[in-house]
């Protein structure tokens, strides 16, 4: 593929009608003016688009088919594809995994900005919406689906994974190979019920390292739902952070912007609030020694 196609945001439409019984693929860059177009067979020649499954190869997909005769109600949009992913030279949409999320991202349901997955927050994946397809890849959606449906928020499998037990006694363990699968905690929660008031923007040439890290992962549903001050805090105005602007969300990070919250570097902000620590007197009718010394029993003695 062209370097300049690969630079450019694409659109990509299935065909539903089969060209000599192949459906095919388009690939062309979004800007009108280009008159270079990839298509790329998808599917291998069958003797007819209705054949039964026993007439299809072994390797034609069953879920492919199924999901191929639902009805399109939109057009297939990629923000980037990216080749460097796949050696030896594969492309794309040479996955059967990344074929099944195409045709599901065409024909699945828009989930609403406010209550899309976190992977499709941090802007992972190659579709720029979060549609899912009921029925199909465990709940997940179709940008998870090219990777690792497991770290969907809509995902209803099995999350954890295999335990020393469950390993064959001959396989080599090897821990590292066992995905980084971290759940939203209470405060992430919270904070996607809230409205979302703008996109997030990273600064160019620079990516979150850890997105699945606690901190940040709030820090970018904070970016998305906050207030802009009327002045930043004094990191952003220094230039510091990975987002392009500072955005605090009001009742969070004690008062620290989004910003300064990726790392677990809220401390370090201008707003950042400290909390005063208040020490009260023991309870006077309380003896201290009856309640260590009845902690065991569960009981606790009060002085009359």
């Amino acid at each position: 593929m062209d370097r300049n196609m690969q630079d450019a945001e694409h659109i990509l439409e299935f065909s539903n009608t089969p060209h000599d019984g192949t459906p095919s693929l388009t690939l062309e860059p979004c800007n009108e003016a280009a008159s270079t177009s990839l298509t790329i067979g998808l599917l291998a020649n069958t003797a007819s688009s209705v054949a039964p499954d026993s007439a299809k190869p072994r390797y034609f997909p069953r879920t492919m088919s199924e999901i191929q005769n639902l009805l399109v109600v939109r057009p297939l949009e990629l923000r980037l594809v990216s080749n460097k992913c796949y050696p030896q030279g594969h492309k794309w949409w040479d996955r059967p995994a990344n074929k099944e999320a195409a045709l599901a991202y065409q024909r699945g349901e828009l989930q609403p900005v406010e209550f899309e997955c976190q992977e499709c927050e941090m802007q992972r994946g190659p579709f720029p919406k979060c549609v899912r397809l009921e029925g199909y890849f465990k709940g997940a959606c179709s940008n998870c689906k090219t990777y690792d449906i497991r770290k969907c928020n809509f995902y209803q499998g099995q999350r954890v994974p295999k335990t020393l037990l469950e390993v064959s006694p001959n396989q080599e363990l090897n821990t590292s190979r066992v995905p980084n699968i971290t759940h939203l905690t209470g405060i992430a929660k919270k904070m996607q019920k809230l409205p979302v008031v703008r996109t997030l923007a990273i600064k160019p040439g620079h990516k979150i390292q850890d997105p699945y890290r606690r901190s940040n992962r709030e820090a970018t549903l904070a970016y998305r739902r906050g207030a802009i001050p009327d002045v930043a805090c004094e990191g952003c105005q220094s230039g510091g952070g990975l987002l392009l602007e500072c955005v605090r969300l009001e009742g969070y990070f004690n008062g620290a912007c989004g910003n300064c919250r990726i790392d677990d570097g809220q401390a370090g902000c201008s707003f950042f609030e400290r909390l005063e620590l208040h020490y009260h007197d023991v309870n006077p009718t309380v003896d201290p020694f009856s309640v260590n010394k009845n902690l065991l029993s569960g009981q606790i003695i009060r002085l009359r």
